[in-house]
């Protein structure tokens, strides 16, 4: 379906709570039109990225000790494919899993 201006897309909440209400927030996934593929919303919406995501950037993000700087920003994230490989199954990773 097309998303046009002012279309309510979700509603934010917790979901550390039980009812979503402690810390309004919101998950925003795209998919690809066989709707298997999540990618990337930065590409695709002008937006001020940093911060709608407070400012966090990388922060939080699993590191691939053997190339550590891969996907370690919001413009730089992979698509994912359900039922596909694990993208961050690091032989060697920060912080361990």
């Amino acid at each position: 379906a097309m998303v046009r201006a002012g279309d309510v897309i979700g509603y934010s909440g917790d979901s550390v709570t039980v009812n979503c209400n402690g810390s309004p927030h919101l998950h925003l996934e795209l998919r690809l039109s066989t709707m298997a593929v999540a990618t990337n919303p930065v590409p695709w919406i002008d937006a001020d990225w940093p911060s709608l995501t407070l400012g966090l950037g990388g922060a939080g993000l699993m590191v691939d000790l053997d190339d550590p700087l891969r996907w370690q920003s919001l413009y730089d994230q992979p698509d994912v494919t359900f039922g596909g490989p694990w993208l961050n199954a690091y032989p060697r990773a920060w912080p361990a899993a």
